[in-house]
């Protein structure tokens, strides 16, 4: 068996949705919120150790800290 990196690989969690009519999107049983303007548009969602992050074609609607308990 090989030992672990000295260095942690980074892992980013990626998805694509419509946006819903409430402006949130659920990340691991949390919600965030996102620009009300791109309601119904498709928004990439990408999460990683630190960060959720929502854009749609290439503008960044929300920045948030990722929150580890749920609710």
């Amino acid at each position: 068996m090989l030992s672990l990196p000295s260095v942690p690989p980074f892992a980013v969690a990626r998805s694509w949705i419509r946006l819903p009519g409430d402006y949130y999107v659920r990340v691991h049983g949390n919600d965030y919120s996102v620009d009300h303007l791109a309601i119904g548009h498709l928004v990439e969602v990408a999460a990683d150790l630190c960060q959720v992050a929502v854009t749609r074609e290439e503008r960044v609607l929300a920045e948030c800290e990722r929150r580890w308990f749920r609710g």
